[in-house]
């Protein structure tokens, strides 16, 4: 990794660390700290401006006429005076009938979140499970600040047959609308920068779901260089830093089956694989500092990795009633997949959420097509 590289990633771990310190015990001087963080993080993401603009993740539901979606948005202020203004989207989609949230003024220094909620008569299917959405936020002031988000949302096709969990994806089932793919930097440089802001990690990364009675599966392909290894050790740990892996590659499964659209770390089921095949189960993520409750998850879920030449490949099978009757019951939950290339720095999701991943807003979705 270039020092300029390690540099940036460094400022996304602090950047993270300080935001879950602020969580825990809120000060002057944290508040202070982080608007230092977020400062730099926009100038690194080619932002000049003192006001910074996010979408913090996209949420879906079901409704009487269909499906709902909670998009939660967050304003920050580095200036020296509050800042008014309004969010909108810009060019909905066809199908989305959206409800504005009210205007916000965000005190200097301090960073205001906002919730938009969108009426969905319908979802199209994607190859990388992930529908563009265009926004921006209004200053009073200071003009306007366009920003890209998406909705991630990928369907769990019910087989009659259960997976092989041997490290093979050849027998999954390929459907248009069931793969998590175009992943997003949520901390690291990547190779390059996207019209929608959002950078690109180096390596490819694809997911695929699938379902039966009593298992939910989870594919993950892993690229990488042409005979280049991942990188891990020969331990029982996963290290943490701030709300990320840190230091070897890992595949994480994110997975909210209460589907609340917003909360806490606590409301995450948290499963951390290794390219040596080793698995961390958790209810509740693990931080450092740690910023909720944690426990072992006992879910005697069935594991297999393969490493080959181009690719490290994870194949899961995490039994459905290990997640509680939310699991059985609801149709829709939050999920994410994420992704550390140790190699290069880069921690990616596939929800396209920047720094912190362990929170149920910052998810993305899917529907479980149950055939009971």
């Amino acid at each position: 990794m270039s020092l300029a590289g390690a540099a940036v990633l460094r400022l996304a771990r602090n950047l993270i660390y300080q935001e879950l310190s602020n969580d825990f015990e809120p000060t002057k001087f944290g508040a202070s700290q982080q608007l230092a963080n977020l400062a730099g993080w926009s100038q690194v993401m080619a932002q000049e401006s003192k006001v910074v603009a996010d979408v913090v993740g996209a949420r879906i539901s079901s409704a009487p006429n269909g499906l709902a979606a909670t998009v939660t948005l967050s304003t920050s202020n580095a200036t020296d005076r509050a800042v008014s203004g309004a969010w909108r989207m810009q060019t909905p989609p066809p199908g989305w009938s959206v409800a504005p949230p009210p205007p916000v003024v965000v005190p200097p220094n301090q960073r205001q979140f906002a919730e938009m909620s969108i009426s969905l008569a319908g979802l199209p299917a994607t190859a990388a499970g992930a529908l563009p959405m265009e926004l921006q936020f209004d200053s009073d002031a200071l003009g306007a600040y366009a920003v890209s988000g998406r909705l991630a949302v990928a369907a769990c096709p019910y087989i009659s047959e259960p997976i092989a969990i041997d490290g093979d994806l050849g027998d999954w089932p390929r459907t248009p609308n069931n793969a998590a793919g175009d992943f997003r930097l949520a901390c690291g440089v990547g190779t390059a920068r996207l019209g929608d802001d959002r950078a690109l990690p180096t390596l490819p990364t694809q997911a695929f779901f699938c379902m039966d009675r009593d298992n939910l599966y989870v594919g993950v392909f892993c690229g990488l260089r042409e005979g280049e290894k991942p990188v891990w050790s020969q331990d029982n740990q996963v290290p943490i830093g701030g709300a990320m892996p840190w230091g070897q590659d890992v595949i994480e499964i994110l997975l909210c089956p209460t589907n609340v659209a917003s909360g806490t770390s606590a409301d995450l089921f948290q499963m951390q694989i290794k390219p040596s095949g080793l698995v961390v189960a958790r209810k509740g993520c693990a931080t450092e500092p740690p910023m909720g409750p944690t426990s072992d998850w006992l879910c005697d879920a069935k594991v297999s990795v393969q490493i080959g030449r181009q690719a490290w490949v994870v194949e899961a099978a995490i039994p459905i009633a290990s997640l509680g009757r939310p699991a059985i019951q609801n149709r829709i939950w939050g999920v994410n997949i994420t992704r550390m290339d140790a190699t290069r720095g880069e921690y990616s999701s596939w929800s396209g959420t920047r720094g912190n991943c362990y929170l149920p807003q910052t998810l993305g979705n899917l529907i479980l097509m149950r055939a009971y």
